[in-house]
C-alpha cells in the first residue's frame, strides 16, 4: 500500500475571477487527497511579464497517495477544468489558475515535465509569503534552510 506524501502546492490566478479559480482548485484537490491547510490569498504583480491583471497567490499543503507525476497530471487536469490553455511557448502570460508543486516530503524529484522543489521557489516572495504562512519550519531540501529562512534573505 502506497504511502501518502506531502506537498506544497503554489496557486496562481490573474484571468476571470480569481479568488473563485483558486478557490475551486483547493476544492478540486480533496478528490484525490486532502488539503490539510491553506494560506491566506495574497494579491501581487506578474514577474516575468507585463499585464494590468494583478495576480492572488496563495499556498497550501496537501496530502495524498499521489506520487509526483501522478499529481501533476491532476493538477493540469484541474487547470485545463478551469481554462487554462496548453503553453505554446516557454514566455510567461496571463492565466485563469497556476499550479505548481514547490515542496515534497521525500526532497528532490526530477523528471523531464517536473523539478521539485521549484527552481525558482527561493526567489519568488510570492511563492515564500503563502508558504510560509502555512510551513516556516519546512526545509528546502537542497538549500537546506527553512522556507522562513529563505523568505528572509529575499525581503
Amino acid at each position: 500500500m502506497k504511502e501518502p506524501n506531502e506537498y506544497i502546492i503554489a496557486l496562481g490566478s490573474n484571468l476571470g475571477n480569481r479568488e473563485a479559480n483558486l478557490t475551486s482548485s483547493i476544492e478540486s484537490l480533496n478528490a484525490f487527497g486532502h488539503v490539510v491547510q491553506q494560506s491566506s490569498w495574497l494579491e501581487n504583480s506578474p514577474v516575468g511579464f507585463e499585464s494590468k491583471d494583478l495576480f492572488l497567490n496563495g499556498a497550501c499543503l496537501f496530502v495524498s497517495k499521489l506520487d509526483p507525476e501522478e499529481l501533476l497530471v491532476q493538477l493540469k487536469a484541474i487547470e485545463k477544468q478551469l481554462g487554462r490553455e496548453v503553453k505554446r511557448s516557454e514566455a510567461y502570460a496571463s492565466r485563469p489558475i497556476d499550479l505548481d508543486i514547490v515542496w515534497w516530503n521525500k526532497g528532490e524529484y526530477e523528471s523531464d515535465t517536473l523539478r521539485i522543489p521549484h527552481p525558482r521557489m527561493h526567489q519568488r516572495d510570492f511563492v515564500l509569503v503563502p508558504v510560509c504562512e502555512i510551513a516556516p519550519d519546512y526545509e528546502h531540501p537542497v538549500l537546506r534552510c527553512t522556507m522562513k529562512e529563505l523568505y528572509d534573505r529575499i525581503r
